[in-house]
């Protein structure tokens, strides 16, 4: 990839934060020096990142360990993004111009609508975000976990001597191409990555 080539990415992508010049031009320089981008060096990256980051507990464990030392299922305690539920309640119920009475008081404006209220869509949306994969991916880095989260993934917190843990609700898909590069991707210190990989295609990864 050319010098210039490099400079247009990184004027293109605003998630790539490197506002120091020099800090930037040092970049440009070595993201040039490379030889260009592919979905295998990508994906062979990410999951050198996957290993190195998580360790894998099987789902059955954890549930068996928090009965016993809690006395509760996990579902009382698993995390999902409010952000997303609030998203996906107004896109399947709302219309464009009521977003804004929506954002303001979601439980006075659903009482109109004829499909599930807000809480109900919210305890399903829950239900339906329980890991389904046969294990859990431990993590002790809380940057990585928020990143996690705010992808749509499950948060199991930690508890006893177990970090907090992520959850997949879904099975018979590429995890990697659906989950793992989008996170490493968005990953506030992984500048250098944004802009290497900006336009790759992971499709066939």
């Amino acid at each position: 990839m050319h010098a210039y080539e490099v400079r247009k990415v990184l004027e293109a992508h605003s998630s790539i934060r490197l506002d120091n010049a020099e800090e930037r031009e040092k970049l440009v320089e070595a993201l040039a020096a490379q030889p260009e981008p592919t979905a295998r060096e990508l994906r062979a990256r990410v999951e050198r990142w996957v290993h190195e980051t998580f360790d894998l507990v099987p789902l059955s464990i954890v549930e068996l360990a928090y009965r016993d030392l809690e006395g509760g299922h996990l579902f009382e305690i698993m995390e999902v993004d409010h952000d997303l539920i609030y998203e996906a309640f107004f896109q399947q119920c709302g219309e464009e111009g009521e977003r804004e009475a929506f954002e303001d008081d979601p439980e006075d404006w659903c009482e109109n609508c004829e499909r599930a209220t807000f809480d109900e869509f919210r305890d399903s949306y829950i239900n339906n975000s329980y890991p389904l994969w046969g294990f859990l991916f431990q993590c002790s880095n809380w940057t990585v976990i928020e990143a996690c989260k705010k992808h749509g993934l499950t948060i199991i917190p930690g508890f006893d001597n177990l970090d907090d843990m992520v959850g997949i609700a879904g099975g018979g898909e590429c995890f990697y191409r659906k989950h793992w590069i989008p996170i490493w991707l968005s990953l506030p210190w992984n500048d250098e990555g944004r802009a290497r990989y900006a336009g790759t295609e992971v499709c066939d990864v």
